[in-house]
């Protein structure tokens, strides 16, 4: 049984490999338009769906998205929204920050304000990051500062 392509090969040839941004608009579109298909379908308890051949495993549609954007930085293009709204579901970012995500970028700031500031107590670095000294203490403690 042959099935049809999902989607046409020079679409993705002139998205992929050319960056003619209308190609990638359109090929962003499908490929978010498939990976949410295939999410709502496996929600719903359905399973091997990417094998079936009727929907795209994120293994390609992350290679599409790469390749978008690296044609898209080769040849001096933003990405265009579309392609933005789906590498946002391919990386499943499309919920807010998480509290170890927002942590994370606090002890960066507190790394960066001590070495400005080598002197400085843990209170004012905690003041300066919005995090409370116990915490800087204990980064510290665990040589994460």
């Amino acid at each position: 049984m042959v099935h049809e392509p999902i989607i046409a090969v020079e679409l993705i040839k002139l998205a992929c490999a050319k960056g003619v941004i209308d190609a990638v608009v359109e090929l962003s579109t499908n490929l978010n338009s498939n990976l949410s298909q295939r999410n709502s379908a496996e929600k719903r308890g359905k399973l091997h769906l990417a094998s079936s051949g009727k929907y795209l495993p994120d293994s390609v549609i992350g290679n599409f998205a790469y390749r978008m954007v690296r044609v898209l930085a080769e040849t001096n293009q933003p990405p265009p929204q579309e392609l933005a709204e789906l590498l946002k579901a391919l990386l499943k970012q499309d919920r807010p920050p998480s509290k170890s995500d927002r942590r994370y970028v606090q002890r960066l700031e507190a790394i960066q304000y001590l070495k400005d500031n080598p002197t400085t107590s843990d209170r004012k670095v905690a003041a300066q990051v919005g995090v409370s000294p116990s915490t800087v203490s204990r980064w510290k403690k665990a040589n994460k500062l």
